[in-house]
């Protein structure tokens, strides 16, 4: 599974790009409300298959790492719950003065993908998804009860922890009374590592069981 993804996120960054550099971003936000749609069927699949950002955070992530520049500390603003939602503002106006009033697209995405990169070198991939994507921020809405997503099969999950320790996004947490790992669907990123890791099988994409 993480072959064609790793294929689809490489597709997709060549997309962005090409489209970035024709000059004509507004198809991507394209893609993206077809997404934000398609959230509430299928999960945050954006984030984990097409968005640029995630595609190029995991690589300098683990860079980040190397040279000992990540730090477990994170600033309170930055667990902000209202920062999201700014930097979701600010971009959406300086999109709209740009093209209204200097006739033109300023390179936001670009700035943001620049952003999330130099997050990620600093700290762990979880906070720049949850804390600062404006993007994310939406897709928490539109991805919090899916009809499909990864989910975990209680009774095979023998809480051995590896699915919490790869999620990029902390969407995996481990319930020591339960004994079970859960999965917060709202921050998911359905990139299907965790599937990968998973020893017992017990972490699969499938319909979700309410």
């Amino acid at each position: 599974m993480n072959k064609w993804i790793l294929w689809l996120q490489i597709l997709f960054l060549a997309l962005f790009f090409v489209l970035l550099f024709a000059g004509k971003p507004m198809l991507w936000l394209l893609l993206f409300v077809i997404s934000f749609g398609g959230a509430f069927f299928f999960g945050r699949f954006y984030c984990g298959v097409i968005c640029p950002m995630n595609t190029l955070m995991r690589p300098v992530s683990w860079l980040g790492k190397k040279p000992g520049l990540k730090t477990n500390r994170v600033p309170a603003w930055l667990k902000s719950k209202w920062l999201s939602w700014s930097v979701l503002l600010f971009l959406a106006v300086v999109m709209i003065l740009s093209r209204t009033v200097l006739m033109k697209d300023l390179p936001m995405l670009l700035v943001l993908l620049v952003v999330s990169v130099l997050f990620a070198l600093r700290y762990e991939e979880w906070v720049f998804h949850n804390h600062v994507c404006p993007f994310g921020t939406l897709l928490r809405i539109s991805g919090k009860n899916p009809v499909r997503s990864t989910r975990v099969e209680e009774d095979r999950c023998v809480a051995c922890k590896k699915c919490e320790v790869v999620c990029p996004s902390a969407a995996i947490v481990v319930d020591k009374q339960r004994n079970t790992a859960e999965i917060d669907y709202s921050i998911c990123l359905q990139c299907a590592k965790c599937i990968t890791v998973c020893p017992v099988s017990a972490l699969s994409y499938g319909k979700v069981q309410r």
